[in-house]
């Protein structure tokens, strides 16, 4: 009676995913929290200035991932790369 349930509810798999979302949400862990540190990394470096500023205030992991140098490189070559296109502009008019 109980494997018909189980099928009837959804299914096994479906209540695994259950379970693991109900465990997420005790721990209070966020999706971007759970990510691998290098997808952390790339999906911070579309950050600007304020809004990853903002990130190190959220909370200690957020604060950790924010801080890595490549996040901040990424930011300071969108900002460089800027520049020089400025520049360029006012050199050769165009």
């Amino acid at each position: 009676m109980a494997a018909a349930a189980t099928y009837l509810n959804g299914g096994a798999e479906e209540m695994q995913d259950r379970a693991l979302v109900v465990s997420e949400r005790q721990t209070g862990a966020s999706m971007m929290e759970q990510l691998v540190p290098e997808i952390t990394t790339h999906a911070l470096s579309y950050l600007d200035y304020p809004s990853l500023c903002r990130l190190l205030m959220t909370n200690s992991l957020m604060r950790k991932a924010a801080n890595d140098d490549n996040a901040w490189k990424a930011l300071y070559h969108k900002a460089v790369e800027k520049e020089i296109l400025n520049l360029g502009f006012l050199i050769f008019g165009a």
